[in-house]
């Protein structure tokens, strides 16, 4: 199957799925942002083409099983254009303390599921303390790590060659822009 298809063709081939799901959407509608229904809208389509394409016989949700689940993961990662490089990035940002200090958080933010990861905080960040959360992050990582492929950070001091190492080391690619420069 190569492109998506769209609910009138889902409708065709699995009518009670697609209902099942366009009622779905309809109720998460009322109370999600319309970005998140829409990514859940993109992702319930892929799951039903899932199922015409490789169970033809499951014709309702109660038919699908933990087997079909897990069949499904495959199946995603081998379509075209959804193996995209995952981007993150990363930046430090101050919070005020109730004694008056500011503390210097250092966040990542995975730009394709919005996720952010607090790596750590401290209220002398350093060059050294900066590379240890890049270690961190990796070992966060685990097995995932693989699949971020670009880091975008800014040209400031806290970002030594050590940081940089550790996550070429990962297979991630570091991506520099100017200092203070929103990404």
């Amino acid at each position: 199957m190569g492109a998506l298809p769209g609910w009138a063709e889902l409708e065709a081939a699995v009518p009670q799925v697609a209902a099942t799901m366009r009622r779905y959407l309809t109720q998460i509608g009322c109370v999600l942002r319309p970005g998140s229904v829409g990514g859940a809208d993109l992702a319930l389509r892929c799951f039903a083409a899932f199922l015409v394409e490789t169970v033809p016989e499951v014709t309702s949700i109660a038919q699908v099983t933990r087997r079909h689940i897990e069949d499904y993961k495959p199946w995603l990662a081998a379509r075209p254009g959804q193996n995209k490089p995952r981007r993150s990035w990363r930046d430090f940002f101050t919070a005020d303390l109730l004694d008056g200090t500011q503390a210097h958080v250092l966040a990542v933010i995975e730009h394709a599921t919005r996720r952010i990861r607090i790596l750590g905080v401290t209220l002398h960040p350093t060059g050294v303390w900066t590379a240890q959360q890049a270690r961190n992050l990796v070992m966060d990582l685990g097995e995932q790590a693989h699949q971020v492929k670009f880091l975008i950070r800014d040209r400031g001091s806290n970002y030594t060659a050590a940081f940089d190492a550790v996550l070429a080391d990962a297979g991630i690619r570091t991506v520099l822009c100017n200092v203070r420069t929103p990404a």
